[in-house]
């Protein structure tokens, strides 16, 4: 199991980011590194809100470890990880209404009543 790095980069233009740096083995065996930006330190004013942010991704990064398989996850970091995946503005496949609307429920519904329940994988 892999935690990765995170660390806060500086940008020429605009505000500093978080990235969330880890390596995996490639198709032919080799190492590959990638390179992730979590958000900006505006979104995420300190490391611990970023390292939240991040628990869907470590999730899915270790997902082929057999040490983690038979762990459990929390429906918050299920819903950051979705965030991550699908309500970004880059993401075509959803419309900014619908994102805006998925963000409210999730904020508003899922969140309040259900972000500690844990999930087994």
């Amino acid at each position: 199991m892999q935690n990765g790095s995170l660390t806060r980069i500086q940008r020429e233009r605009g505000p500093n980011v978080w990235a969330y740096r880890w390596r995996e083995p490639g198709p032919t065996g080799k190492i590959v590194y990638h390179n992730l930006v979590i958000g900006t330190m505006e979104q995420f004013p300190d490391k611990p809100a970023a390292l939240k942010a991040i628990a869907g991704l470590k999730r899915q990064i270790n997902s082929q470890d057999p040490r983690v398989s038979q762990s459990t996850i929390t429906v918050e970091e299920l819903v950051q990880h979705y965030r991550q995946r699908d309500l970004t503005p880059d993401n075509a496949w959803k419309t900014y209404s619908t994102r805006r609307g998925y963000e409210g429920y999730l904020r508003k519904w899922v969140l309040p009543r259900w972000g500690a329940y844990s999930l087994a994988m």
